[in-house]
């Protein structure tokens, strides 16, 4: 359990609208399952809300399918993540590859489950790594905006 910050402010106190985004989290993780092991990102609201979470109170999550990914620009509402690893067998999600993308570019976390990574190296430890980005349009309202993230390992099949 741990919490990430977005820096800087998605819109600072002179009104100029940026792009945040967290420090890398580091998922490490070890299995002895001979069939590897998946890694998947779900947020407990689909996207940064204030404690009402309705209406102009929400950046929702970019959308989920089977070839979702948003390019992030600021002046809208953007939520998601990337995802990268250094070990060869482990696959990344096309959705959540686009860590050295020249366009800043992220798959959903949104509320339901939605597999970022497949590992299926022999039994071992290996380290994905997950960074978080948000935008907001300038009708946001000014509060703190907060999302649970789970990242869940579980043994493939």
């Amino acid at each position: 359990t741990g919490s990430v910050t977005l820096s800087p402010d998605l819109i600072d106190t002179a009104g100029v609208l940026n792009v945040g985004s967290s420090s890398g989290i580091i998922a490490t993780v070890g299995t002895n399952a001979t069939s590897g092991y998946s890694l998947s990102i779900s947020g407990l609201r689909g996207g940064l809300a204030t404690s009402t979470g309705t209406g102009v109170n929400l950046i929702a999550s970019v959308g989920i399918g089977a070839n979702a990914s948003t390019a992030v620009a600021t002046g809208t509402d953007n939520y998601g993540a990337q995802a990268t690893s250094t070990v060869v067998a482990v696959t990344i999600n096309p959705r959540y590859d686009k860590w050295n993308f020249t366009t800043l570019t992220v798959a959903a976390i949104a509320s339901s489950t939605t597999q970022v990574i497949a590992n299926t190296a022999l039994p071992g430890t290996s380290s994905t790594t997950v960074k978080i980005f948000a935008t907001a349009d300038s009708a946001q309202a000014a509060d703190s905006y907060t999302d649970t993230i789970t990242l869940t390992a579980i043994t493939l099949p």
